[in-house]
């Protein structure tokens, strides 16, 4: 328990130093001075979104990955399908964290490939057989929450 203490305190005095893979906050923010709540300012005027943004990006399916937007979108927000377990499964190296969080990942299988290949197949064949009708959403952009996002599948 006093290790686990330690680690925390260390953690929290640590809160205040600059990143340091990223250097300093001109780096990041590419201003002289700017304070931490400057950049956490700006950061959430580009990711809070309106009610109508939102129902927008989740009505653009079609475009997904092949559209520059959606990644933007995508990239500035927390994921709920990788971002979150990454967060949940980390235990004490916020450095490593905040590295891991900020380098986007590539990702792509044989699985992922036959998945899109054959999406709306499956769709159509799904609403035939529980004679339903599936409505196709892209990103969904968690309004209250809005760093939070995910793609249903």
């Amino acid at each position: 328990m006093i290790r686990k203490e330690k680690q925390l305190k260390k953690n929290l005095a640590r809160l205040n130093e600059p990143i340091p893979h990223m250097g300093h906050t001109e780096a990041i923010c590419g201003a002289a001075q700017i304070s931490s709540e400057d950049a956490c300012t700006d950061f959430m005027r580009q990711v809070i979104i309106s009610d109508e943004d939102c129902a927008e990006i989740a009505r653009s399916p079609l475009l997904q990955n092949a559209c520059p937007q959606w990644h933007l979108e995508r990239e500035m927000r927390i994921l709920a399908s990788t971002r979150a377990h990454r967060i949940k499964v980390r235990k004490t190296n916020f450095d490593t964290l905040a590295q891991d969080l900020a380098t986007p990942r590539q990702f792509s299988s044989a699985a992922c490939a036959d998945g899109l290949e054959n999406k709306h197949a499956a769709r159509k064949e799904y609403e035939a057989s529980q004679k339903c009708t599936v409505t196709e959403v892209g990103l969904v952009v968690c309004i209250p929450q809005p760093w939070l996002c995910w793609s249903p599948d």
